[in-house]
């Protein structure tokens, strides 16, 4: 399950910095669950959080062009729960962690996001 988005790319017509509904820019939807390259970590979200940059990136008023139908959202936590064979992300399995998702372009706002295994902070 995720938060999907609907556009992509960057926005010809900006808009205000809040986001009053999720129509036009996120939809619910079901997705396949992501593999992590060998620098990478799959992740199962427990939370994520919403700032002021992934409200202007839904909008597509970021400086990161989105990417329809993935989910949306740069951040959260969660544990680690498959990594891709490089020795820093296989140090991670099974660890709690803080990330960003960043260059994988694969949201926080769905059961399970990958991200570099460079942008994970383990977590006690």
């Amino acid at each position: 399950k995720a938060l999907l988005l609907t556009g992509d790319g960057y926005t010809k017509t900006p808009s205000g910095s809040a986001l009053e509904t999720m129509d036009p820019y996120l939809e619910q939807g079901t997705i396949a669950v992501p593999t992590p390259g060998p620098s990478q970590v799959l992740i199962k979200v427990s939370l994520a959080s919403i700032n002021p940059s992934d409200v202007a990136f839904i909008k597509g008023q970021y400086g990161q062009p989105r990417v329809k139908g993935r989910p949306a959202g740069f951040e959260g936590v969660g544990i680690v729960a498959a990594t891709g064979g490089e020795p820093y992300a296989t140090g991670l399995a099974g660890k709690r962690v803080a990330f960003a998702t960043g260059l994988s372009n694969w949201g926080a706002w769905a059961d399970y996001a990958v991200a570099e295994a460079a942008s994970c902070i383990p977590l006690l």
